[in-house]
């Protein structure tokens, strides 16, 4: 069996002080129920994951491989990925009405990432 929401055990425990009348209680709890619940942490935490494993993966690939893969072919294209990355952050962008709020929140969230990722493939490094 699921354990009660914190919220409905602060509520019972209110409840049970007699600072919170009966009334009150339900409808509070009943606006607790049919609120939304949030993943915007645990996603983030995965695509802090996701570009963290991107990067440990590609780099043990090329770490591996560079015999055959050669030195200049790598440089050419963590270069061009780098400036796919900026080139894709610096686009200007249109702040049209078509769009809602959520495709907003994830305009920008693949922004954020594009940056990052960029920036974990720029070799040069402030203060190296």
């Amino acid at each position: 069996m699921p354990s009660p929401r914190p919220s409905v055990l602060y509520l019972a425990d209110l409840q049970a002080r007699g600072l919170l009348p009966l009334e009150q209680t339900a409808a509070i709890a009943a606006a607790e129920r049919a609120q939304p619940f949030s993943l915007h942490y645990e996603l983030r935490a995965l695509l802090y994951l996701d570009t963290t494993l991107l990067a440990g993966g590609l780099g043990m690939l090329i770490h591996q491989n560079i015999d055959s893969i050669g030195h200049g072919v790598i440089i050419a294209v963590i270069a061009g990925l780098m400036a796919a990355c900026f080139t894709y952050a610096t686009r200007p962008r249109q702040c049209a009405p078509v769009f809602g709020p959520r495709q907003r929140d994830w305009a920008a969230l693949l922004l954020f990432r594009a940056v990052r990722m960029a920036h974990l493939l720029c070799p040069i490094r402030p203060g190296q």
